[in-house]
């Protein structure tokens, strides 16, 4: 028997066994929660290399965050006990940015793109609401955002878009706006890589039978979180070849916001003749304690594969319940169970605070700081937001894209050169026009009569021409920017320090991947997602449930389970939507191993109103058998009212 068959047989279950040696046609894997798929996953792809001896550029592996595909990659080179390229395993968007990298010129762009962020796309539909005309505090640029990305979602282009109505008028207008000055720009949005790469495999044969038959082996992991744009590019991806693998449990389908939709992992049978089923029924991370009443709450949902899930682990401890008499005590009661579980041993980093909506973190910090609890809070200033990296990575990305005025507009602000709104429209107007940006900036410097502007503009140009030679040295071009334009003497002190970890950043990318060329780094850079940077020293974590999807913790406390809060107000009238919020709570009762918490409180200020709320319907779908409620002297709760 082979060293992979061998590891197969001694480490997996007869259903994980199954699903890992499946070879040709499509497989719907239904992983319960904490049932080993990304083991189940890791697995088949070393067994594909191993003993299939496929080649590993031969597979094509999709993950939902870099965080999962870097730990992947790490279990099969240990499985495999050698250092092999995995070029092929990442996320939907990563997988899409390399082949766009290659094949965007089909579309009319240059392979230099720039992937937008959010805050840059908001910049630009504020700018099409202004050529437009529009009045802008009638078209609110997050709204209108929001929109276009949700339209993406679905696979659709701007084209494909039917107004209903004269707001939907003026939307596609904007719409198309958007996009003309995306295109102009050479930029692209997050939704516009996985759409572009679909429809040049639907528009080109050749292209697509090459990408078809490069990828023999395809396996998608979370497949319940995809959206309908994700699965028309699956679907092209498999036009010539069905060997796809998906892995997913409808039952923590929880991304509906982004288009996901669990009906799409339950149509898969529709999508593909003889489609294999595999069931992963094992639960290896909680208590049966907590498996078992997670089982009775979401049995309440009708839209849902009927399948087994019993733990691993018997018994464990009831599931504690606490009725806080407001958001002060209730946060001070999770602070102070947390200091008792670090007393027994439990480290603060698996220890999790698990809230429905970001404006709750604010009580638990302020708890925290008071006790003198070490914490990281997941959803706060992102780094890669903060303006000293904006303005770096600015720098970048002009280099390698000089039509990206986005960033150009912030290099010329910092430091600041003297170059005013006419002068940059000007500079605009040129690279529509001109071959390069330094053929744009020298027309300038023939119309302009400003000395310092001339200078500063003549300096800039000797500096870019130095910078596009340095493009395959990213640790050179970094420190000659920085040089160059005396970054860090216009900074604050304490802003250093992120630019220091910046080069820390760039340090590990290139001890990872081996590469140093400034196109690897910037894709890298922009597909970075708020979970995929969370540290991993001794605090207690504080995110919402959405963030905390794939992780896992020893001790899980999710607050706030109050009517209108979880489930959301927002949701209350729909039978769809009040599912959507019964499946998160799922999720984040599964992250818990050992010990889980659930808190709700009788009054809660909003918006300066103390408002008098009922606990959580889901609470009422957990048997009391499960549950242990604590209480505490109700003299104690109303010193607590009296001190506020």
């Amino acid at each position: 028997m082979s060293y992979i068959k061998d590891i197969i047989n001694k480490d997996l279950s007869e259903n994980q066994k199954k699903a890992v040696l499946h070879i040709e046609g499509p497989l719907l894997v239904f992983a319960g929660a904490g049932s080993g798929k990304t083991k189940t996953l890791t697995y088949r792809v070393a067994y594909l290399i191993e003993e299939l001896k496929v080649k590993p550029d031969n597979i094509l592996a999709v993950t939902f965050t870099n965080k999962a595909s870097e730990e992947m990659k790490e279990r099969i080179k240990n499985l495999l006990n050698k250092d092999i390229n995995l070029f092929w395993i990442g996320t939907f968007h990563s997988m899409c940015s390399r082949i766009l990298r290659k094949e965007i010129v089909y579309l009319g762009y240059n392979k230099n793109f720039t992937i937008l962020d959010e805050d840059d796309s908001l910049k630009i539909i504020d700018e099409a609401i202004k050529n437009l005309e529009f009045q802008k505090n009638y078209f609110q640029s997050r709204e209108i955002y929001n929109k276009i990305s949700y339209i993406k979602s679905r696979g659709l282009f701007v084209e494909d878009y039917i107004p209903k109505d004269g707001y939907d008028e003026a939307l596609k207008k904007i719409f198309l706006k958007y996009e003309e000055i995306k295109k102009k720009g050479n930029l692209v949005d997050f939704d516009d890589l996985i759409n572009f790469v679909t429809k040049i495999l639907n528009q080109n044969d050749i292209i697509s039978r090459y990408y078809s038959e490069k990828f023999k082996f395809i396996l998608v992991d979370e497949y319940q979180d995809i959206n309908p744009a994700q699965h028309k590019l699956l679907k092209a991806l498999t036009k010539y070849n069905k060997n796809i693998f998906v892995v997913g449990d409808d039952d923590q389908s929880i991304y509906k916001f982004r288009g996901s939709s669990s009906e799409l992992m339950l149509s898969f049978k529709d999508d593909f003749e003889k489609v294999e089923v595999v069931y992963l029924s094992e639960n290896y991370r909680s208590t049966e304690t907590i498996v078992n009443a997670s089982k009775f709450l979401i049995k309440n949902n009708k839209t849902r594969e009927e399948k087994p899930l019993y733990a691993i682990k018997s018994g464990g401890d009831k599931i504690k319940l606490y009725r806080a008499i407001n958001e002060i005590d209730e946060a001070r009661f999770v602070i102070k169970k947390i200091i008792e579980l670090k007393e027994t041993g439990i480290d603060f980093s698996q220890i999790a605070i698990l809230y429905r909506t970001n404006a709750q973190s604010r009580t638990f910090e302020e708890a925290a700081i008071l006790f003198s609890i070490p914490y990281r809070l997941v959803g706060g200033i992102k780094f890669y937001q903060r303006k000293e990296i904006k303005d770096l990575l600015s720098y970048l990305r002009i280099v390698l894209n000089e039509r990206d005025f986005l960033s150009l507009e912030r290099v010329f602000n910092f430091p600041k050169i003297g170059v005013g709104e006419k002068t940059f429209d000007k500079i605009k107007f040129y690279l529509e026009t001109e071959k390069s940006l330094i053929d744009s900036l020298e027309k300038i410097l023939e119309i302009t009569k400003n000395k310092k502007v001339n200078n500063s503009i003549t300096k800039f140009i000797e500096n870019f021409k130095k910078w596009k030679n340095l493009q395959d040295d990213i640790f050179e071009l970094i420190n000659s920017i920085i040089s160059d334009v005396l970054f860090l003497e216009n900074i604050e002190e304490e802003k250093k320090e992120n630019i220091y970890e910046f080069l820390n950043i760039v340090k590990e990318f290139n001890d990872r991947t081996g590469s140093t060329r400034l196109e690897d780094f910037l894709s890298y850079i922009s597909l970075i997602s708020d979970v995929d940077t969370i540290d991993t020293s001794d605090k207690i974590t504080l995110m919402t449930v959405h963030s905390a999807k794939g992780l896992e913790f020893n001790s899980v406390f999710i607050v706030g389970l109050e009517e209108g809060l979880f489930p959301h107000f927002k949701s209350l009238l729909s039978n769809e939507d009040i599912e959507e919020e019964r499946r998160l709570l799922y999720v984040a009762m599964t992250r818990a191993k050992e010990n889980l918490y659930l808190t709700y409180s009788m009054r809660r200020t909003r918006m300066g109103v103390p408002e008098f709320l009922d606990p959580s319907r889901f609470l009422n779908e957990i048997p009391e058998e499960f549950i242990d409620k604590i209480t505490t002297d109700l003299k104690e709760k109303s010193k607590i009212i009296n001190e506020e």
